[in-house]
């Protein structure tokens, strides 16, 4: 009698902690991310039938007996029990070849695999990539059914495809600002000698032509001043000294560079005023205005040494 209560109890509890193993499993297979599903074989698929054979028998006798909330979502239905009865070809495409590469796959590990690549169709007629971890129920030498859990990976590979393409426009842009680059500095390079040889060409005019025509005039003695503050410019001008005045960015106006240039070959401020015919005040004015520009208010340093200095 006793023997009897502990076998009930012991019933009991088995009972109890089956159920409870129900229970969490169920939890678990309704709640998992993963598309968990099982598909059997009627009949069951013999492992060492030939190989096309076994796939061929995949196709015609597999039937989904087993999908959580997942598996429906991956296949664009309202619920898992949508799937339940239906054919493996339903969703897979059998001519597609990389759908039977991937049978000759599962085929060749005998229906243990990982990280299985398919492509499925869902029901609005989208090809969906998804990875598979496949393990089976075997007996007597034959498959009776298989338990897979996939995960979708069709936008994943979506967004590598985008980064790839992403990339490789990108390497193109890359090689055509290049190129655009190399075009440019070979036209800056033209534009340099094309600036060196006008350069050259009016310095040899200067220095062939100009001054010695200078030197040739027959002028009253207050204008020879002038021709030699001309002959000074000139020369500065071949020294490059206007083209640096005019790049300090200070705008200074024609006259103020015509008087600097003058203070920077030494003349006082009078034989300033003489050569330009202006008034000595008025020579003072365009100094301070230069100086001014040039930021040398607040400086001890000489105009004539700064300029000098060019």
């Amino acid at each position: 009698m006793i023997s009897g209560i502990i076998l009930d109890e012991s019933h009991q509890s088995l009972a109890s902690q089956a159920a409870s193993d129900e229970t969490r499993f169920s939890a678990f297979f309704e709640n998992a991310i993963e598309a968990i599903w099982c598909i059997d074989f009627d009949p069951p698929i013999r492992l060492d039938a030939p190989q096309s054979k076994q796939i061929q028998a995949i196709l015609e006798n597999g039937r989904y007996s087993e999908a959580n909330g997942a598996v429906a979502d991956v296949c664009r239905l309202a619920s898992a029990e949508d799937i339940i009865g239906k054919s493996i070809t339903d969703f897979m495409d059998p001519a597609d070849p990389k759908n039977l590469s991937t049978l000759e796959q599962l085929v060749m590990g005998r229906y243990y695999v990982k990280n299985l690549l398919t492509y499925e169709i869902d029901t609005e007629g989208v090809t969906r990539c998804i990875v598979n971890n496949i393990t089976p129920g075997i007996q007597d030498n034959a498959v009776q059914y298989v338990w897979g859990a996939s995960l979708d990976i069709t936008e994943l590979l979506e967004l590598r495809e985008n980064l790839e393409r992403s990339l490789i426009e990108l390497d193109a842009q890359k090689k055509a600002l290049e190129e655009k680059n190399t075009t440019l500095k070979e036209l800056v390079t033209y534009i340099e000698l094309d600036k060196k040889e006008f350069k050259e060409r009016i310095v040899a005019n200067i220095d062939n032509v100009i001054l010695p025509a200078l030197d040739k005039l027959n002028l009253q003695i207050t204008d020879k001043d002038y021709i030699r503050q001309v002959r000074l410019s000139l020369e500065d001008l071949v020294s490059s000294f206007g083209q640096k005045i005019a790049n300090q960015r200070v705008n200074l106006t024609p006259r103020e560079i015509e008087v600097c240039n003058l203070v920077k070959n030494g003349l006082s401020n009078k034989d300033i005023a003489r050569t330009l015919k202006i008034a000595v005040h008025t020579v003072e004015k365009h100094r301070r205005n230069a100086r001014k520009k040039l930021g040398l208010t607040s400086k001890s340093i000489n105009l004539n040494t700064h300029l000098n200095s060019f």
